[in-house]
């Protein structure tokens, strides 16, 4: 019976899983991102997050690179 449950777990997962939009939660993920490292580094407007790192160590710091965009 255990077994007939998780099976039953599984194939509910991934049914939801299927209905999930890979292309949008990625531009939703780095919109995101892009918004916490303005807020968290005091980044303005005027910049846009290339990557940012795993958390390094106890202290939950990330390593962010970013790029200053030209005034137009």
């Amino acid at each position: 019976m255990p077994f007939t449950f998780l099976l039953g777990l599984g194939v509910f997962a991934v049914a939801i899983l299927w209905f999930v939009d890979v292309k949008k939660s990625r531009v939703e993920c780095r919109r995101y991102l892009e918004e916490e490292a303005s807020r968290v580094y005091k980044l303005d407007g005027s910049t846009e997050v290339l990557d940012i790192g795993e958390e390094a160590g106890m202290d939950g710091r990330r390593a962010v690179v970013y790029e200053t965009k030209p005034a137009e």
